[in-house]
């Protein structure tokens, strides 16, 4: 009787925990790049099950590997999905990527998506192009405040 609440525990919990390890890594890569006034970032691989994703400093070259020194590497629990998006045409763009001022590199927010079977909760991670790192729960619990972007 209680197993789908159960199901959905669970569920709600490996999406708080994916979410919360993206926004380490970002804050992380934010912070690196203040510190050490360099460029830093967070890499994203949606292609493998489950998504990965690591923050590396000083990358010459967006979007591939190698992308400079490793700085921490991630794992969603398993179950969860990720998609990230922004509206720059540039698909390299989609790429978190901190400025040594710990602005953004991209002009427009980023936003990533996670999602996992059992439950029909998401998380929304977004990125403003400050370099404020946010996350909301999808559907948001209360409608007069929804999530942004």
């Amino acid at each position: 009787i209680g197993l789908p609440s159960v199901q959905s525990a669970i569920a709600s919990s490996r999406l708080t925990s994916s979410a919360n390890d993206i926004v380490v890594a970002l804050q992380g890569a934010r912070s690196q790049s203040i510190r050490t006034v360099k460029f830093a970032g967070v890499s994203i691989d949606t292609s493998t099950t489950p998504p990965t994703w690591y923050s590396f400093l000083d990358s010459s070259t967006i979007g591939a590997a190698p992308l400079g020194s490793l700085i921490q590497n991630f794992t969603a629990a398993s179950g969860v999905t990720l998609v990230v998006t922004s509206t720059n045409a540039d698909a390299s763009d989609d790429t978190p990527t901190y400025r040594p001022d710990g602005r953004l590199g991209s002009v427009t927010a980023i936003t990533m998506e996670l999602s996992t079977s059992g439950s029909s909760e998401q998380r929304r991670v977004y990125i403003e192009p400050s370099g404020r790192v946010g996350v909301c729960v999808l559907p948001a619990p209360n409608p007069a405040t929804p999530c942004p972007h």
